[in-house]
């Protein structure tokens, strides 16, 4: 699924009549995200929903890829072009036909196996600038958890600035991104010269600006700055907690 500028409207309209369709509710879209129902419900009024999340509802959901993109054909895939899929993401030769002869398999030992994503155990504010994402430095240990797939690295969260959302100490997977890349409204991990800093990402109405935006307005302002200060981006993918 590709979005763009010109068809996300319309490919989010239709998401959400798909997940009306299901009965699948806001809290239940927040706990697949790893957000809260209001959060869900916000990233859909503000057609903010990123390209991978879109991909994980079409995949929950089974919905027709073909009609999220031009609204033709039938709302969700049959069960037949389900298991399609499912055989076809495994990999599995043609001559199986059912998710039951294919679970009968005996998968090579190492299929599955979840890649290794590296821990930082520092404190962002404290002067980690993830510059070491890119190097390879060594991290405190490596964490296998499919939770974190498609992550850079592991860190921990920091400050206050979040909460709710996200408290210190929080487990956050990031990953590297450019700064064109961004989607706005969604978590950012910003490091510049003289700043690091964990906030939404919005539009300014300066185009060569970015807004951020703390959960926690209480006791943090928005903060507006040139996009040319910025050193690196970090996507916020995964937020984790334990013992909660």
């Amino acid at each position: 699924m590709i979005l763009n500028s010109e068809n996300r409207e319309n490919i989010i309209k239709r998401l959400d009549l798909a997940r009306r369709n299901r009965r699948f509710t806001f809290k239940q879209v927040g706990e697949l995200f790893g957000i809260g129902a209001s959060g869900a419900n916000t990233i859909f009024k503000n057609f903010s929903l990123s390209e991978e999340r879109v991909n994980l509802l079409v995949s929950t959901l089974e919905i027709n890829e073909d009609w999220l993109l031009s609204g033709n054909g039938e709302m969700f895939l049959t069960e037949g072009q389900v298991n399609e899929k499912k055989k076809q993401a495994f990999a599995l030769p043609n001559n199986y036909q059912t998710i039951e002869e294919m679970d009968s398999l005996q998968k090579p030992k190492n299929q599955y196996e979840v890649k290794g994503v590296p821990y930082f155990d520092v404190e962002f504010k404290a002067g980690f600038d993830l510059l070491m994402v890119d190097a390879k430095t060594n991290p405190e240990y490596m964490i296998y958890d499919p939770i974190y797939a498609g992550c850079d690295a592991v860190i921990p969260a920091f400050g206050n600035s979040m909460t709710p959302k996200i408290f210190s100490g929080d487990r956050l997977g990031i990953k590297v991104i450019s700064i064109e890349d961004i989607f706005f409204g969604e978590i950012y991990a910003l490091v510049t010269k003289d700043l690091r800093t964990l906030k939404y990402v919005r539009r300014s109405k300066d185009e060569t600006k970015v807004l951020l935006v703390p959960e926690n307005k209480e006791d943090f302002d928005e903060q507006e700055i040139s996009k040319n200060k910025i050193l690196k981006v970090f996507l916020v993918k995964v937020i984790t907690r334990e013992n909660c």
